[in-house]
Order: C-alpha cells, then structure tokens, then sequence
C-alpha cells in the first residue's frame, strides 16, 4: 500500500503488539489483561445526545392529526400522545400507509418563521421545514416550489359538544340501533286477568364507547333514571345492552326519536350517532345503510348540511340502501368534525394509503415566534393536512442515561492501568457534557492520555464560558494527547450539505479550532487533527486545496481524509452494494486527486494523508475470532457496557455487558467476559454490526498469523 496514501503510523496491530510486549501469549489465557483503551461516550447534557440535530416547527396554532382522527393543537400535543403517521413497513415502492405513531419527544423554542401558502391549505413553519414528496422522500420548503408534497385533507378543530350535538347523536343512535315496542302483556290480580300497556327501549351493541356515550348524553338531556344493563347473547358473539322500562323514560327517548332538527350541530351529532349505529369505512368509502328511506333522506340532509356531498348506493335494488362518501380528505373531515364514538370503526382507517397532493406556491417571513415540534415513532406526522418530517433527533433514536458518578470511580480504581481514555461517540457529542473537564483530570491524575472526538462546535463557546481550550491545554502534559474535529467540509455551504444543517456552524468551528492553536502555541500539546469525509458536496480541487490552506494557516498536526463508512445495522450485501458504488469508484477518484496533495514527511504540518476504503472492506470481515477486546472496551451514552465502540448503542443489546458499575471488581468482571476465546465475530455480523478499520486490521493480522501457526504445526 503507497505510504503516502496511508502513513507508517496505522498499523493498529502492531501497537497491540508493543502494548502486549510482543507477548501474544497474553491473548484468551484466561488472565485479567486491561485493553490498551477505554472508550467513553459520555452521555450528552442529558436531554440531547448531540447538538447537530435539525429541528423543523411549526407556529402554535397548527393542527396535528390524532389516532382518533380528530385534530389537536401542536402546542397541547404531550409526550405519548397518539398522532397519525406513515410507514411502509420498508418495502420498496410501496406507498406509505397510515399508521397510529406515538409522540416521543417534543421541544418548544423561538426562531424565524415563513408562512408556507399551497394550492389546499396554509401553515406557518420554519424555512428549512422538510415535506413528503410523491417519491417517499422528503424536501425542503424552497426545493418544492411548485411541485407536489403530500397532502392528506384540510384540518378542523372538532367543535364542542352542544345539547343540539348530543341530542343529534342520541337520535342517531337510537334510530339506528335503538328497538322502542309499545305492547301488551297479560297479568293477573286478585283472581282477575287484564291487559296491561308495556313500553320499553333496548340498545343493544357489542361496542362499549357507544353505550357509555349514551349512557353519558341521556341524563344531559332531562333524563332522570337510571338505565337497567345486562348481557345478551346472539349465535356468534356477546352483547351489551341498556333497557329502559319506564313509561316516562321510554316517552323522552321516543320524543328525542321523533324530533329531527335542522341545525348544523344536530346534523353533525346525527352523523356520529348513525355511523356508530349503521356506519362502515372500507374500500376507500364511508357508507351509512338503513332501510327506512325516510332516514336516508335525513342522512342526505346532514351531509349536505355540513358540506359533504353524499352518493346514493342500492336504491333501486333489493339490497339495503346506503348513503356513502368516497374521498380519502372528506372522510378524514367527516371523522374529525363529526367524532363519532366507536374506535374499531375510526381504526379502519389505518393501513390505508395517501394519495392527497398540494403544491407550494407562496412563502412569506412571519418574524420570530415561539415554534413547536414533535417527535414521532415514525418519523413523521400530519400538521395542516401536509406530512411534515421529523427533526433529525428522532432519526438517532438512541438514549442519554447519565453514568459520570460510576464512570469516573472506575477510572480512580483503574489508577492509569488503561493507558488511553478516549472521549467521543457512537451518537453522541462529548462537548456538551458538562462534567468533561472533570474526567479529564481523573485522566490526568494518572498519566493516562486522553483522546477526544468532537463535531467542534462548541470549542469557541466553551472558550469563552469556562475556558475550556485553556484548561484543556493546561492538562495535555504528552505529545500522545489529542483533539480531533469531524470537520468534513471546506466550505460553510458543503458543511451544511454533508451534516444536513441549516445553520452555518463551519465559521464557528474554524474560529474555535483556530483558538485551540493559538493557547496551546508551540508547545503542540495536545496534537490537533482534524477529520474531513469526502462526498459529493465537498470533494471538488478548489475545495481540498482551500481546506488545506486553512489547516496549514492554523496549524493543526494532521488532516485525515478518508470516505464515509455505510451506516451501521444494514445487511453485508446492502454493504457491498455501498462499496461497489460509492468507495471503489471514489477511491480511484481521490487516489487521483489526493496522491499529489498528501505528505511526503511525518514532520509535515498538517501532516496531510488519505485512507483508502480497503481499511473499512466488508469483505475482509471473515474472522473466526476477535482479539480487538485487547485494544478497546466502551462506556456507552445509553449507560451500558460494550465490547467495542463499533456496538456501543442501544441497537445491538447482544454485545452489552450490562449496566456500567461503579466498582472495579464488576468492570474487571466485563472485561474478562470481554475476553471470550468462543465469541464469534459472526453474531456481530448478523445482526448488521461491522468492525471499525482498527479491529478490521488487528483481527485480520491475527487471523493470518493463526493459520500459518496451524499451517506449520500440519507439517510438522
């Protein structure tokens, strides 16, 4: 491999080696050996994880869409609510259907708003808002002007109940379903038989949201007894009913039966009260049937009343007569103003397709405003009838359990025995943990040397509050200490691009790394590296060079370009897919561009050098046993023990060692069972974990020394 490519410096194997002191005996000897590093991925501030999410919110006032298909207010929207969302079960070119989807986080914060106009409804958000496109994917407010997003139906407010409302449903259900006889029966008294006038009304349903809504309405409506229950059994199922036998009760339910009122909140209670009696939604349609034409014409009259423009079905066949209404957005308008109370007739609703589209056609800036966002299970949910995408925070999914008190016994019980401490992250940022500075001088109190991975933006910041850049260069006492920024751009515009931002937080990270060169001066501790990931937004010649040229002004140690790694949890064939595609074909593109740009000397600053994809290559992830527990062991945000920093979330439990101690003995304990000669690599495989370029090398090494051993005792 061309040394200039990859410097002298990453043979990762070899650093086992001096650490173990060329004794590979030490490897699966059952003797407690302290891995060469330990990997702290501290736990965020503990509210957030990392301070690179996108937030995309909308103004109070803007409408989400619940699970019971009625609308709620963003602002009145609480952590485990139920909106509607979509999913397609990852299956490809299928459309999203509807699903029920829990709210898992929400925020509230104050920022520039656009008021976004389309060709169906309007709604008030931030500008760099994210829409579902007719593809599956999502865009931008700007990048969909014009041009279709999905758009599910115009949003309403469900009105309060009024006495006409309850007295509409109360007429709709009891025609419906309700069964009111005035008959006789015969008695007898004092030797005598008579006939005596029985009246009664029975409800009977096997839905028990609408029993106990009649129950609730009735006494709202002069009604003073109380309602006789029982159960009652047909051939297949169980059913509830409610009896009443009173003559003066029976004669207010047949009043209320015989009473139909031509105002909007008695239709719109009458349209709840017969779909909860006679309703259905399936195919795409919402019918209402009855035989009695009379009621028909009453249902017509409602839905027209609210806007609704029914179609007759079955009137001039022998088949029941039913009145329906067909549009995916006029049936979600029906649910929402309307409210009926059965669930399991609403739940049909779900697993069906959307279909709906609306165009942007205007944006006009509103001002600062308070602005509300939600997170969901999905990743999505439905504001103003427009499917909105969810902030980048919900896409890490990953939590933030607090474990500094633990963490940092064990590095006082440890007492320098684990030469390196590594603060970085699976998904989290180290910066924005306020009790770093403490670790680092646990770390120091030993000579441990210390490692931290940031995104960089907090560098100035912290400067600036807590002198964090001094300190830190106060406690950098070895040339082995280090800083190391994921900077992965040249450019404001590229930096935004590749870590799908929409605020430029390149100027504020070259400022603070800038800071960090200045305090530390010639003394060069810690060593400063800075990391850049080529893709398409950021590898052009006019770009490399420019970031060269700033890390040369600057004066950081080392500019490391390499290409993105798949992420993590996918399928190896998917993987190699990524690497037919993307890091064979620019690995030849920036051997190109980089080979003349890279540094010929170590003492060269930036020391300047490219890592080709051959160091990540799925295809060289065929070991039979892992040693790299040697090299690492990682402290997870999540408060967990893992086998490497490779595994460390939530996402791969099989390679958790349990809740992170605060003791030595059940560290040493983990490590021990870290170091398991049977663990194959394999089950890390299987489930979509891969091996980072260090464990890739140091298991590939030791592989191949294992065979030629094999291979010469055969001979022998």
């Amino acid at each position: 491999m061309n040394e200039r490519i990859r410097p002298p410096g990453y043979q990762y194997f070899n650093i086992l080696k001096d650490y173990l002191k060329d004794d590979l005996t030490k490897i699966f000897n059952g003797e407690l050996v302290y891995p060469r590093q330990l990997e702290i991925h501290l736990p965020g501030d503990h509210k957030r994880a990392c301070n690179f999410h996108c937030y995309y919110c909308f103004s109070a006032g803007t409408l989400i869409l619940m699970s019971n298909l009625t609308w709620k207010l963003i602002e009145d929207i609480r952590k485990g609510d139920s909106v509607v969302g979509l999913k397609n079960n990852g299956e490809k070119f299928k459309r999203k259907k509807f699903v029920p989807s829990k709210v898992t986080n929400i925020m509230e914060r104050i920022t520039e708003v656009v008021k976004m106009s389309t060709t169906e409804v309007n709604v008030e958000c931030t500008l760099d808002h994210r829409w579902l496109r007719s593809d599956g994917k999502y865009s931008g407010t700007m990048k969909r002007w014009s041009r279709p997003i999905k758009w599910v139906t115009l949003p309403i407010l469900t009105p309060k109940e009024t006495e006409d409302y309850r007295r509409g449903w109360i007429y709709g259900m009891a025609n419906g379903d309700g069964c009111l006889s005035n008959t006789y029966r015969c008695r007898k008294r004092n030797g005598h038989t008579y006939k005596e006038h029985v009246y009664t009304f029975r409800l009977t349903l096997k839905d028990k949201e609408a029993l106990d809504r009649f129950e609730e309405y009735l006494p709202q409506l002069h009604f003073k007894k109380e309602f006789r229950k029982f159960l009652s059994y047909g051939k297949v199922r169980r059913y509830k009913s409610i009896g009443i036998y009173k003559h003066r009760e029976v004669k207010v339910i047949d009043n209320i039966m015989n009473d139909f009122r031509c105002t909007k909140e008695f239709s719109r209670g009458f349209l709840a009260g017969i779909f909860d009696a006679e309703g259905s939604y399936s195919a795409g349609n919402l019918r209402i049937s009855n035989q009695n034409r009379d009621l028909l014409e009453q249902i017509v009259y409602a839905f027209r009343k609210l806007g609704f423009n029914p179609k007759a079905e079955n009137f001039k066949s022998c088949i029941t007569p039913t009145i329906k209404i067909g549009k995916q957005a006029e049936v979600l308008r029906f649910f929402a103003l309307t409210n009926p109370s059965i669930e399991r007739k609403r739940n049909a609703f779900f697993g069906k397709s959307l279909k709906g589209n609306a165009k942007i056609i205007g944006v006009e800036p509103k001002g600062k405003k308070i602005v509300y966002n939600i997170e969901t299970e999905t990743g999505n949910y439905i504001a103003n009838g427009l499917v909105s995408k969810n902030c980048q925070g919900r896409l890490l999914k990953q939590p933030v359990n607090p474990y500094e008190d633990n963490a940092l016994k064990i590095i006082e019980g440890l007492k320098g025995q684990i030469p390196y401490f590594i603060y970085g992250g699976a998904y989290s940022e180290p910066l924005l943990n306020p009790r770093l500075l403490d670790f680092l001088v646990e770390t120091k109190k030993y000579g441990t040397n210390f490692g931290i991975h940031t995104n960089g933006s907090l560098l100035k910041q912290l400067e600036k509050k807590k002198s964090f850049l001094s300190r830190l260069c106060q406690l950098a006492v070895s040339p082995n200490d280090y800083l190391s920024v994921s900077l992965d751009a040249g450019r404001p515009s590229s930096h935004m691009k590749s870590k799908n931002l929409k605020v430029n937080w390149f100027d504020e990270i070259i400022e603070g790394i800038r800071i960090a060169a200045q305090i530390r001066g010639k003394d060069n501790k810690p060593s400063l590296r800075v990391c850049y990931l080529l893709n398409k937004f950021n590898d052009s010649a006019d770009e490399i060079n420019q970031i060269i040229q700033i890390m040369q002004d600057i004066g950081v140690d080392s500019l490391r370009f390499s290409i993105p790694y798949d992420l993590y949890g996918k399928d190896f064939d998917i993987v190699r897919q990524y690497k037919k595609n993307v890091e064979t074909v620019g690995d030849m593109k920036y051997i190109k561009l980089l080979t003349p740009l890279v540094s010929k000397d170590l003492s060269e600053k930036p020391y300047i050098f490219y890592l080709p994809p051959i160091c990540q290559d799925v295809d060289r992830m065929n070991f039979k046993q892992c040693i790299y527990s040697y090299y690492q062991i990682t402290l997870a945000a999540d408060g967990n023990m893992y086998r490497c920093s490779s595994v460390a979330s939530p996402s791969y439990k099989i390679c958790s060692f349990g809740k992170i101690p605060d003791n030595l003995d059940e560290f040493n304990q983990m490590i021990m069972a870290n170091h398991n000669p049977d663990w194959k690599p394999s089950d890390c495989f299987k489930v979509g974990a891969r091996c980072n370029r260090m464990s890739v090398e140091i298991n590939s090494f030791y592989g191949e020394m294992s065979n030629e051993s094999l291979s010469k005792k055969s001979k022998i």
